[in-house]
């Protein structure tokens, strides 16, 4: 568990300090020169070799403005999902990120999830191409469905559903014969549970916003264009139905990568 950097002791006695990532072959040996630079307690750099790094190495510093929190309402809702803990408050920050560098030729999330940042990314524009992937075969096959020809039936199937009590209980305690069963019946699960929890235990809403129980979070309407929406983009999304872990290794040293 994360805990206040008050509870551990003083590791720097000069000034503030500033996290800055560098290759991992020369990461021990600048720590090792940053402590004994620290333990003389004051150092300068010359003027002109400073000038000189800054020529070879122009760079623009990313705002992360950590103090203020992301009102996620601010963030376009572009993922069909609702997920506790979701990346969405984090969409500012990787927008800030990857504007900092030269558009990435690829960005890859390898625990998509709702898949909003790769959303974001490939909405606007933020990244040639996007791959993310899920484990979770029921979150998978929401995405096989809409990016691989399936889209407009499952738009069709989420406003043609009558939502009532009975209908929701009969559609999640059927196995689902086919994918695209599967990735509705997720859909549904993942609105009409609480907090959107997708696990089976997990129980229905029973009062929701404004007193609306099951439907406080079907929106059948908007639902169906996000996902004609993501459709449109797919010729710049790619789904890997598997191990994120799996998809970072293969793509690690891909120079043309973002993570």
């Amino acid at each position: 568990m994360a805990r206040s950097s008050t509870t551990y002791p003083k590791k720097w006695r000069t000034k503030e300090t500033t996290v800055i990532r560098v290759p991992e072959a020369i990461a021990e040996d600048l720590l090792i020169i940053a402590h004994r630079l620290d333990e003389a307690k004051a150092y300068t750099l010359k003027e002109e070799a400073v000038r000189m790094l800054l020529e070879v190495v122009p760079r623009r510093r990313v705002s992360y403005q950590a103090d203020r929190p992301v009102n996620v309402s601010s963030v376009p809702q572009r993922s069909p999902f609702r997920y506790p803990g979701g990346k969405t408050w984090l969409i500012p920050y990787i927008r800030d990120w990857l504007g900092s560098k030269t558009a990435p030729v690829r960005l890859l999330e390898p625990f998509a999830g709702g898949g909003i940042v790769s959303l974001t990314a490939a909405f606007e524009g933020l990244a040639k191409q996007v791959v993310f992937s899920e484990l979770d075969p029921n979150v998978a096959a929401v995405w096989r469905v809409v990016l691989n020809g399936q889209a407009e039936w499952l738009a069709q199937r989420i406003v043609s559903f009558d939502l009532t009590l009975d209908n929701v209980k009969e559609v999640l305690r059927q196995p689902a014969p086919e994918l695209r069963e599967l990735a509705f019946q997720t859909i549904l699960r993942n609105r009409v549970q609480r907090s959107g929890i997708l696990a089976d235990g997990a129980g229905l809403i029973k009062t929701g916003e404004a007193q609306r129980g099951l439907k406080s979070r079907w929106y059948a309407e908007t639902l169906a264009r996000r996902i004609r929406e993501i459709n449109e983009q797919k010729g710049r999304m790619t789904f890997i139905d598997g191990d994120g872990f799996e998809v970072i290794r293969e793509h690690k040293r891909d120079a043309e990568a973002a993570f």
